[in-house]
């Protein structure tokens, strides 16, 4: 459960400075992906923050600083791919295309972080 609220804290947070930036220019495809990139750098780190300390109760390191970076530039790769497809592509609504990438890649993010970057060690 506190993954979902922090997931939800931080997609809030992502939407928020998305749309501001957005409303703030236009909606060609260079200011969606500079807005998407902006608000996914402030969100990120929010949510790093979070997951850290509350969701899976670690002491931030090095080690998980740079798993976490890793999974959030691969996940803000294929959220550019995902939004430019549902826009560019299928002609969707700026904001109506950022909620469906977000939705997807929540849970891959989760089953990642959950398996491979917040992972409980094995007792011997």
């Amino acid at each position: 459960m506190k993954f979902v609220l922090s997931s939800l804290s931080s997609f809030c947070l992502d939407y928020l400075l998305f749309s501001a930036m957005i409303f703030a220019t236009d909606k060609n495809p260079n200011m969606i992906l500079a807005a998407n990139i902006s608000a996914r750098l402030v969100s990120g780190t929010y949510n790093y923050l979070v997951n850290t300390k509350i969701v899976f109760h670690k002491k931030p390191s090095a080690d998980i600083a740079v798993k976490y970076a890793a999974l959030a530039g691969t996940v803000l790769i294929f959220n550019n791919i995902f939004l430019s497809m549902y826009t560019a592509g299928l002609h969707l609504d700026v904001f109506y295309a950022k909620i469906m990438t977000e939705i997807t890649l929540f849970i891959l993010s989760f089953l990642v972080q959950r398996m491979c970057i917040f992972t409980k060690k094995m007792s011997r």
